[in-house]
């Protein structure tokens, strides 16, 4: 297991080989010469054969390893500074971000292309009228849920269709896939 984050303006990893029971601090080891050596790491995600970690606090960019622990290569500028979730799917990642922007990279993370219909606007599909937490993917399509009662869904990670979630506004909501179904809960 892995977990990436950061506190002033220094990014860092976490690992576990025990299901979580006991964590190593790798951030000593890690070559921050290359990447994770500046801002706060919001998400980390498994695909294609390497975990891949997006910034979200204010540095945009994004880092991969094949090991997930010393050895962290810098991947490219993510368009916007408000990644908050980072996905695996469909040969791509895609990235969120809280404002409703979205983009998607083919490449580990070395070149983002923003979907040209999530610009991080009320005009934008996933509107920046809603705080945009968390995009998942299974089933053959990409799950993005706001704060509230929206979410979106999306075959491809690019265009993407709102969807009504049936909760409240208070609520914070997660996405969970399964094997034959993604389940969004509430707490």
């Amino acid at each position: 297991m892995i977990a990436v984050g950061g506190t002033s303006g220094t990014g860092s990893v976490v690992s576990s080989s025990d299901y979580g029971t006991t964590w190593t601090d790798r951030s000593s080891t890690v070559n921050t010469a290359n990447a994770l050596s500046s801002g706060n790491y919001t998400s980390v995600v498994y695909g294609n054969g390497v975990f891949l970690a997006v910034n979200g606090g204010g540095g945009n960019k994004s880092s991969y390893s094949s090991n997930g622990t010393t050895s962290w290569n810098a991947g490219g500028t993510i368009p916007f500074t408000t990644a908050v979730s980072v996905t695996y799917g469909n040969g791509r990642f895609v990235v969120l971000g809280s404002d409703g922007a979205v983009a998607y990279s083919t490449d580990l993370g070395v070149t983002w292309t923003q979907s040209p219909t999530c610009g991080a606007a009320t005009t934008s599909v996933l509107s920046s009228s809603y705080t945009w937490t968390q995009v998942r993917y299974g089933q053959g399509l990409f799950v993005a849920i706001s704060q509230g009662t929206v979410g979106a869904t999306s075959p491809d990670g690019i265009n993407w269709t709102v969807r009504t979630l049936p909760t409240n506004k208070n609520r914070k909501l997660q996405v969970r896939v399964l094997s034959a179904l993604i389940i969004v809960t509430g707490k």
